[in-house]
């Protein structure tokens, strides 16, 4: 090759080199622009003289696609579950790279256990539905719970929320706020009828590890009188057989003021919840100003109303409120009015476990009505730490150990029963003697965990913002029916609620935490027709049988978890899965091993002979 080709070559090789490095820095500055993704929509910035971009994605089996566009904004799809990798590059007319963006990854979750669908902006946390989806197991269609996972911080001054989860829909998933703080939630509506809250109506569900920070929640009438039955709560307005953990609000509301009421009508208010159904409150707190009337009012720090068959635990919760409730009616003269009214809770009506627990601020109750009928009325406007508790003669019935509240301004744990009751405890202090740890050391220990849920810092004590429930290893059902020779494995989801199948969700007993072995295998397309016993057996545990009658019904047994000891042992101990035998009340360890259930057919007639 002569001198001139070579030189004439290397010319050449810099001219290409200098076009490229001018298409990808004629910006000046940089030599690519920047791409976002927000809320299920990437953006980017608009290059000059550019005609077109081209955005390239990778799937997650990385194949992938290109799309030309000429906007500079473009919609995520949601489809299949992974990582999805995008990057746009920036045309000229004449079809010359003018400049490349940044990778933009996204992920999609599977909305499972361990692969949750993660919410970081507004608009995400707009999008939730009511929290399941269908899934095929094993030939049978089932309403499998959604997973959600907060990832930052969100403030909603001047967004409107719409409850998620309603009386046609219940949010039935798991929230797990990750120790992020939503702030500014705003509820105003004239719809007095509404349930309100962040959370609507939710059914067998787990919100946890989240912070409402300056909440404000305003409910008016749209005329001057309101009827119906209504439920308030920040956390949620109503919530049935759910689970409410390590979740904190600070906030206001103000509830019907100045309206009169038509009817016997309710409304039930919580600074966390309006009306829980059984379910467990764990670890969790309100720190605000509640007011509210109607004719029959209930209303609490935490909650406004309990009611529960043996089967609510309410543990480690710290309220520290001012609370006002007005009973007031069109018709004065009516004796239906009710205010019950309490730093924690409206009406505690019964209770597995109520322990561990802190109020602290003043619970009034008051009613418009005068003269002979507010005589009569004197029993049903009370206020106190619990403004009602179920009780027998003139004392409580309700669990209640380890409650300390504000002597200064509460004269009485609950407002209907002046007695504890047999083996309660309830310590009232003063302003000073709250703040102090001696105050907390019962009988030479301290009662409540300070290690894991407490914390003093020369002030009132406050909540570390620890979750209580724990996770622990699933266990594994394998059936074998030899009825129909199917064999079947699925995993039991080992926390509290929700299980993974929607036909253990809506059997979850209240009476014992746990769910029907029949209903169990029936939502994975396993039936007793036909069978003559099922023998359930794990490993280190003696078998046990388990008869089926004639109309292929399974003799009552059930499988719980979670469970919580007696009075001397910590409110959040875990117990271990049991397998418990209805008939004869015998109760199997079961946890951490693998579950077998054999179903034995019938014999049939000539097997007989």
């Amino acid at each position: 090759m002569s001198r001139k080709v070579f030189f004439f070559t290397i010319l050449i090789l810099l001219l290409a080199l200098s076009v490229l490095f001018f298409a990808c820095t004629r910006n000046g500055t940089v030599e690519t622009f920047s791409l976002t993704l927000n809320a299920y929509t990437l953006s980017w910035e608009e290059v000059d003289a550019a005609a077109r971009y081209d955005l390239v994605c990778t799937l997650p089996d990385q194949s992938g696609y290109t799309l030309q566009l000429n906007a500079t904004t473009f919609s995520v799809p949601q489809t299949a579950a992974g990582d999805y990798v995008y990057q746009v590059s920036a045309y000229n007319k004449d079809g010359e790279l003018l400049a490349k963006s940044n990778l933009a990854l996204y992920h999609l979750g599977k909305g499972s256990h361990l692969d949750p669908i993660l919410i970081g902006t507004v608009s995400e946390l707009q999008s939730i539905t009511t929290g399941t989806y269908q899934v095929n197991f094993h030939g049978t269609k089932v309403q499998a719970p959604i997973y959600y996972k907060l990832t930052a911080d969100l403030d909603l001054a001047g967004v409107t929320m719409t409850p998620i989860g309603n009386n046609s829909n219940h949010f039935c998933g798991s929230f797990d706020g990750d120790n992020h703080t939503i702030k500014n939630l705003a509820i105003r509506t004239t719809n007095a009828d509404a349930r309100m809250g962040l959370f609507g109506y939710v059914s067998c569900a787990v919100i946890k590890n989240l912070r409402l920070q300056d909440a404000k929640m305003t409910i008016s009438a749209n005329k001057n009188t309101a009827s119906g039955g209504l439920e308030y709560g920040f956390i949620a307005a109503y919530a049935d057989n759910s689970l409410i953990d390590n979740c904190h609000v600070t906030g206001t509301a103000e509830i019907l003021k100045g309206v009169t009421t038509t009817g016997s009508n309710t409304a039930d208010v919580g600074g966390l919840v309006g009306y829980m159904l059984g379910g467990k409150l764990f670890a969790s707190s309100f720190n605000g100003e509640l007011f509210a009337q109607y004719s029959r009012i209930r209303m609490g720090g935490l909650i406004g109303r309990v009611q529960s068959d043996n089967s609510f635990v309410m543990a480690n919760c710290l309220s520290v409120a001012t609370v006002k409730g007005v009973a007031t009616a069109v018709d004065a003269s009516k004796k239906d009015h009710v205010a019950r009214v309490g730093v924690l809770a409206g009406i505690l009506s019964n209770a597995e476990k109520v322990i561990c627990n802190i109020a602290i601020g003043s619970a009034t109750a008051e009613t418009n009505v005068t003269g002979s009928t507010q005589s009569y009325l004197k029993d049903f406007i009370t206020a106190g730490v619990f403004g009602s508790t179920g009780g027998e003669g003139s004392s409580i019935t309700v669990p209640i150990t380890n409650l300390f509240y504000s002597a200064d301004t509460l004269s009485a744990v609950s407002g209907t029963y002046p007695n504890l009751g047999l083996g309660n405890t309830a310590y009232g202090l003063t302003d000073e003697a709250l703040k102090e740890y001696t105050s907390y050391r019962i009988n030479d220990a301290y009662v409540l965990d300070f290690a894991n849920f407490w914390q003093l810092d020369g002030n009132y004590p406050t909540l570390r913002g620890n979750a209580q429930s724990v996770t622990h290893e699933d266990v594994t059902v394998t059936v074998h029916d030899q009825v129909s020779g199917k064999e079947i494995s699925f995993s039991l989801n080992d926390t509290f609620l929700p299980t993974y199948f929607y036909v253990t969700i809506q059997n979850v007993t209240r009476y014992y935490a746990g769910y029907y072995l029949s209903d169990l295998l029936s939502g994975v397309g396993v039936t007793f027709t036909g069978a003559k016993e099922a023998v359930v057996s794990a490993e280190g545990t003696a078998p046990v049988t388990l008869v089926v009658g004639n109309e292929g019904v399974l003799t009552s047994a059930y499988v719980t978890y979670g469970s919580f000891g007696t009075y001397g042992k910590p409110a959040d101990l875990y117990e271990g899965i049991r397998l418990i035998n209805g008939g004869t009340k015998e109760t199997f360890d079961i946890t951490k091993k693998n579950i077998t259930v054999t179903i034995v057919p019938r014999e049939t007639e000539t097997e007989n002979q």
